[in-house]
């Protein structure tokens, strides 16, 4: 027995300067899709103009709109067509008409940004599929597509014309008598690719005549016709490669190229694919209508890591240390603290309750006072932090997995007798959003506020507009611990909320304000006022971040912790064949006996009983174990 309680020695001291570690959520493709199910809303991602999620990284933009028709998401009764997807035969699509607008040739330029936190990787290579169907009239596409602002096309441009740096870009042209035309007049109303030479030229004719930019594809534009198109782009050589086919008789079955230039040097895409239609004047009407837009990439992706992620503000302020402020990246957070003051003096201060005003038993908080508030015409102004939680390919939780969010908050205000706390934009906010923001909006998943216009009580969101009431009411000096825990498999969330007075609130089931299946991961606190003699003032502290639903390697008990318990149930079966028992009976590994294999998981995998995640001195967990041990060797030698 010596010999084995050297190697668990052993192995337990070397696992014990690993961090503890939690299952991991792997994907190795990456797919964004827009077929316009969720209609004209802004409340889901697969809608117009849709919202943040799925991986996307915005919402539909229109961009330059210059059309006295709005455009919108079609179902197949709203027009004189069927759907563009044959195997959809009652799917929504998006239409558009563009008509000229006065002096200023009219178009439409509709884009959306597919670099969210699980879209594309734009240094990487990625297909992008769509339907595309012209719904311009023949007599229109015959006599008013003949000017050089007469034009459809698909481009990647971080803007919405095609002057800025563009990578692909896809287009058809109407100018066959202009002094500069675009393309040769054989060439003219039929679909092209651009192989461009990298350096930002165009072919036009004032650039020499070099027609040979431009690639028909002997597609023509044809009023009704239904086009399925493929991209491939391939940033590392700045080329991509594209197909063109129809479902119009008489077309050829498909056109392809590969090796097509980009027409600018830039080694990244925007990841703004636009979809343009433009007319010359105001007797033109271009239209079309769009569907089944697919971006696809291989990419591995990890999220997790790690059961819990902290902020105690215990490294003081500067930027040296994860548990700091603002703090810098690690430890499970994406990035350092960020401030935000608009029209208003924010002043943040790192305190070590020295005074005894701390929120908790010791420790440091963050304090926040907003003040010198200049309303403007937004009525309002604010000042906050937020701080990102939303790690990929790093360590951290797994946040499109439920976990729960807890943290303190004491109110430093005297919201009663100071008379200023009295309206809607008086208020206290805390939310989560995809990106650091004053305020929330229908990309929020839930959110936590405290408004003069509800009597100074605490309130969450249940969907788009409706809230639900505590009952618990703001006091100068009050402490409120709340646990917020987000379910993102079902689009909710459940919060607990108790004050210092013992009060009490509970509720389940609230739904996300947003229609996105993943949560944003950017914890927003922020405080607004609405008048120059406002000043809200509050401290927080204590923010732990949890995986929740996920079992802890090292765990006996389910508690979500590895500590002293779990360590006496591994000592108690040291060497016993537990058989189907598994991580219950101390066999993390599954092999039914309990040996130095799983000696070594639960070192790794040590938390201890505090909500900071720490790893004990060696000496103290081998007298933990070897303890257990020895103790369970006297009991089996007894009997």
């Amino acid at each position: 027995m010596k010999i084995v309680h050297g190697a668990l020695c052993m192995l337990a001291v070397v696992a014990l300067g690993a961090c503890p570690a939690a299952a991991l959520t792997t994907l190795t493709s990456v797919e964004l899709v827009a077929n316009f199910d969720g209609g004209n809303t802004q409340s889901t991602p697969d809608a117009y103009t849709g919202c943040w999620g799925n991986g996307w990284e915005a919402k539909w933009d229109p961009g330059v709109l210059q059309t006295s028709n709005p455009p919108g998401v079609m179902t197949p009764m709203d027009l004189d067509y069927s759907p563009l997807d044959p195997a959809n035969n009652t799917g929504n699509y998006f239409h558009v008409t563009a008509n000229a607008d006065g002096s200023d040739p009219g178009r439409i330029s509709l884009f959306r940004d597919c670099r969210g936190e699980l879209g594309m990787d734009v240094t990487q290579p990625y297909s992008i599929d769509f339907l595309l169907r012209i719904d311009e009239g023949a007599i229109d596409l015959l006599t008013n597509f003949t000017e050089p602002n007469d034009r459809y096309q698909i481009f990647d441009s971080y803007q919405d014309f095609t002057s800025s740096p563009t990578g692909f870009w896809i287009g058809a042209h109407g100018n066959d008598s202009n002094d500069n035309p675009w393309v040769p007049t054989e060439d003219v109303g039929y679909w092209c690719f651009f192989d461009g030479h990298k350096d930002g030229s165009i072919g036009r004719q004032d650039d020499g005549g070099d027609w040979s930019y431009w690639k028909n594809t002997g597609f023509q534009l044809t009023s009704g016709t239904t086009y399925t198109f493929h991209i491939d782009v391939d940033p590392a050589n700045q080329e991509y490669a594209a197909s063109i086919s129809s479902d119009r008789v008489g077309d050829p079955a498909e056109f392809s190229m590969s090796g097509l230039g980009w027409r600018t040097g830039e080694t990244t895409l925007s990841g703004m694919t636009h979809f343009v239609a433009k007319c010359s004047d105001t007797t033109d009407s271009r239209g079309y209508s769009l569907d089944s837009v697919r971006f696809s990439q291989t990419r591995t992706i990890t999220i997790g890591g790690m059961n819990q992620v902290a902020a105690h503000f215990d490294g003081g302020e500067g930027e040296t240390s994860e548990d700091g402020f603002i703090g810098k990246e690690g430890a499970g957070w994406k990035t350092a603290w960020q401030k935000r003051n608009d029209r208003c003096t924010m002043t943040t201060a790192v305190l070590d309750g020295t005074t005894g005003t701390e929120i908790k038993e010791s420790g440091n908080y963050l304090q926040m006072t907003v003040s010198n508030i200049n309303p403007g015409s937004t009525g309002y102004s604010i000042g906050g932090v937020s701080r990102d939680y939303g790690c990929i390919n790093e360590d951290g939780i797994d946040w499109t997995q439920k976990h729960s969010i807890s943290f303190l908050v004491r109110i430093d205000e005297d919201v009663v007798w100071n008379f200023q706390f009295t309206t809607g934009y008086d208020s206290y906010q805390i939310f989560d959003c995809p990106y650091a923001r004053g305020g929330t909006n229908s990309e929020t998943s839930w959110a936590a506020y405290a408004s003069g216009d509800t009597a100074a009580d605490w309130w969450f969101m249940d969907g788009p507009v409706d809230r639900v009431d505590s009952d618990i009411a703001l006091r100068q000096n009050g402490v409120y611990e709340f646990t917020i825990t987000v379910d993102p498999t079902t689009q909710t969330y459940d919060v607990e909320l108790t004050d210092d007075l013992d009060n009490e609130f509970s509720q389940t089931g609230l739904a996300w304000r947003t229609g996105s299946d993943t949560i944003g991961g950017v914890l927003n606190f922020m405080a607004r006022g609405d008048s120059a003699d406002d000043t809200r003032a509050w401290s927080i502290d204590e923010i732990i971040i949890k995986q929740l639903g996920v079992s802890v390697p090292g765990d006996t008990d389910g508690d979500g912790k590895v500590n002293a318990v779990d360590a006496r149930k591994l000592a108690e079966n040291w060497l016993a064949d537990v058989g189907e028992g598994g991580a219950s009976e101390g066999d993390f590994n599954g092999d039914g006996t309990v040996d130095d294999l799983d000696a070594s998981i639960l070192a790794a995998n040590w938390t201890g009983d505090t909500e900071g995640v720490g790893v004990p001195e060696p000496s103290t967990f081998m007298l933990l174990i070897l303890g257990g041990v020895m103790l369970a060797i006297r009991r089996r030698r007894g009997r």
